[in-house]
């Protein structure tokens, strides 16, 4: 039953990485986010029909605990895949910039074009469109504002004041 588990959360992540290539392939730059929004939702949907099969062909106890096991990998799996590879490469502009040289026409891109979608308006809206969106800033009165006290976005800062705390400058 491993062997299947594992084959039910391959052909998800299968589905899932073709999705994502295609998407990728096919939209426009910080689109990322809404591309693997319907990649995942997709390989959700394709590990649920796996999990229905399995069922038919194995036995509903069978096909479910298949289908739950399946599920909570492809899930944990996906988390992994967001925080590790996605997110940085999102929030990346090198990379970004990297990865639209590499998908355009064999001509290449011209600078204008880069530029176009990298301005510092269209960082920096980004940018504090992901923070409200993680609730780590509100917008109080026309001022963008820290909601909470601790944030893996801050985590760089956090180890800096140890560092300066543990290590202060001599004078």
């Amino acid at each position: 039953m491993d062997n299947l588990i594992l084959g039910v959360v391959g052909i998800g992540w299968l589905a899932t990485l073709v999705l994502l290539l295609v998407g990728f392939r096919t939209s426009s730059s910080f689109r990322g986010t809404a591309v693997l929004t319907r990649s995942i939702i997709i390989g959700i949907l394709v590990i649920a029909l796996c999990g229905l099969f399995v069922c038919l062909l194995e036995g509903v106890v069978v096909g479910a605990v298949t289908w739950g096991a399946a599920m909570v990998l492809y899930v944990l799996s996906v988390g992994v895949y967001v925080i590790c590879i996605f997110s940085p490469i999102e929030a990346s502009v090198t990379i970004k910039l990297l990865t639209d040289i590499a998908t355009a026409p064999s001509g290449g891109i011209e600078k204008k074009d880069l530029l176009r979608g990298y301005n510092v308006d269209t960082i920096i809206h980004l940018r504090i469109q992901r923070l409200l969106a993680s609730h780590t800033i509100a917008k109080k009165d026309g001022r963008y504002v820290l909601v909470k006290e601790v944030s893996i976005f801050m985590l760089r800062e956090y180890i800096t004041a140890i560092i300066l705390f543990l290590f202060p400058k001599s004078r």
